[in-house]
């Protein structure tokens, strides 16, 4: 599995971190915080965290597809295949974890 990011600090940008609003399964829209944007297999996604709604001590970390709109722009998608959820999956709990399946 081909996989790349900017999670080095060297790559990191010096100014605030980039946030955005997104809307959860449930319908509740969160303040959400990039993490990185990752490419995996040829596949750019999103890696973000929200506020965990039942314990603001904690953060839950989420991911999406990156895809251009007709204008050009970046705009997040669901993972919807199995496969790239697990391959996802996989790659944040490496980060988190120190471990890869």
């Amino acid at each position: 599995m081909k996989k790349t990011n900017d999670m080095d600090p060297a790559f990191w940008p010096e100014e605030e971190p980039q946030t955005f609003m997104v809307e959860t399964e449930d319908g509740t829209e969160h303040l959400a915080t990039i993490i990185s944007v990752v490419t995996i297999d040829g596949i750019e996604y999103a890696i973000y965290s929200i506020e965990n709604s039942r314990d603001p001590q904690l953060t839950d970390v989420l991911a999406s597809y990156v895809l251009k709109d007709e204008d050009g722009y970046d705009t997040l998608a669901d993972i919807d295949d199995p496969e790239d959820k697990r391959k996802v999956y996989n790659f944040i709990a490496e980060l988190v974890y120190g471990k890869f399946d």
